[in-house]
């Protein structure tokens, strides 16, 4: 199972960027999560871009709730296999490697919009 939500850092302000949390369900009791940082600047943004391109067709998304909205809505490929490593010194576990399935038809979602109307 992999669940998609939006996630707001516990005390941010309201401004804050938010990210997309994935749980991946590894076991029967088992999640480990990531944070993707579409709403981020710099390294953390690109990283995302990454994590996206890898996982869809679709353009990437500007914000998270645009993120989890695609993603739950078929999106993004599917992972078959995710590779978790446990870091000394550090309390959670971390996604070190992840084999997707095949990457979805382009979005129904992006298709909407037309572009001829975008007034730049």
């Amino acid at each position: 199972d992999i669940t998609y939500s939006v996630h707001t850092k516990k005390h941010a302000a309201d401004d804050a960027p938010k990210t997309l949390r994935v749980d991946y369900r590894l076991g029967l009791e088992y999640w480990v999560s990531e944070w993707i940082c579409f709403e981020h600047t710099g390294w953390a943004r690109r990283k995302a871009e990454q994590w996206w391109k890898a996982r869809s067709p679709d353009p990437c998304p500007d914000t998270a709730q645009q993120a989890c909205d695609l993603a739950n809505n078929g999106a993004l490929a599917h992972a078959e296999f995710v590779t978790v490593r446990s870091v000394a010194g550090e309390k959670f576990d971390r996604i070190h490697g992840c084999q997707l399935g095949p990457k979805p038809e382009p979005s129904p979602l992006w298709a909407e919009v037309d572009l001829s109307d975008v007034p730049f």
